[in-house]
């Protein structure tokens, strides 16, 4: 071996590290562009009728941002602020789905033949009815565009929306307004203050403040260490409207049973 070799080999690793930094930054604007994408999308499509052929287009929006976050959980799990983590797929639907990659990119001239046999399908389960309420919301992101969209759809089920471009911002509001807000959305990830000191601070102020973290990392990432010290719940980035707003009735109905 070369006298060489041990530092090429702590060069290469130095290399990787750096790489793998980038592609985590990379992989966080981009899940906060997807949001924005996921959730202006998802507002338009609110209240359409099922016959609305401007539905079925937004619907394909929707799929491809979900599709598009898929990505950037590689990326993060490359980066290692996430961990690779196996789970059960549907092959036939993968299999469709890298078709339609293969027809978009190989020369026309060469055919693909496709197995036309019918597939059973389940009935489609009918979407059960999604709950607001009026309850006041302290959100608290960096990104000013997720702010507003946040607020917007919040708004939309008749919850009052307060917001916070950073963890400085929230403390000193809830200390002001505490009696009003009924919960939190603290994002993870914000320049200064970041969500993990800022949840340890809310909750030394207000023991039983519900706090729910947002995040693009999974929850056996960074955000296990924000459930661990008092998070009452997680919404991980880009989230569904669907699901953001199921976890918040939720977590403001805890205890009034």
């Amino acid at each position: 071996l070369r006298k060489t070799m041990p530092g090429d080999y702590f060069r290469a690793l130095y290399l990787l590290e750096a790489v793998g930094t980038l592609a985590g930054g990379v992989a966080h604007d981009f899940n906060n562009l997807l949001q924005a994408i996921l959730g202006y999308t998802q507002i338009l499509a609110m209240g359409r009728e099922e016959n609305d052929p401007d539905l079925a287009r937004l619907r394909q929006i929707e799929n491809s941002a979900m599709r598009a976050s898929e990505l950037t959980q590689q990326l993060l799990a490359f980066s290692r602020k996430v961990e690779s983590k196996l789970r059960p797929v549907d092959f036939n639907l993968e299999v469709k789905q890298v078709q339609k990659l293969l027809k978009r990119t190989i020369p026309k001239m060469i055919s693909m033949v496709e197995d036309e046999k019918p597939k059973q399908q389940d009935e489609p389960e009918k979407e059960a009815q999604i709950k607001g309420g009026e309850e006041t919301i302290l959100l608290v992101d960096d990104e000013e565009l997720l702010r507003d969209i946040g607020k917007e759809t919040l708004e939309e089920f008749g919850y009052r929306v307060i917001t916070a471009p950073d963890g400085e911002s929230c403390l000193q509001l809830y200390a002001e307004r505490k009696q009003e807000i009924s919960l939190i959305i603290l994002d993870l990830m914000m320049p200064g203050m970041g969500g993990k000191q800022c949840l340890e601070h809310l909750l030394t102020m207000a023991p039983d403040a519900k706090v729910v973290i947002a995040s693009g990392y999974s929850v056996n990432g960074p955000t296990k260490a924000a459930l661990e010290a008092g998070a009452k719940s997680f919404i991980k980035k880009p989230f569904e409207l669907k699901q953001m707003l199921k976890v918040i009735r939720e977590i403001l109905d805890k205890g009034k049973e």
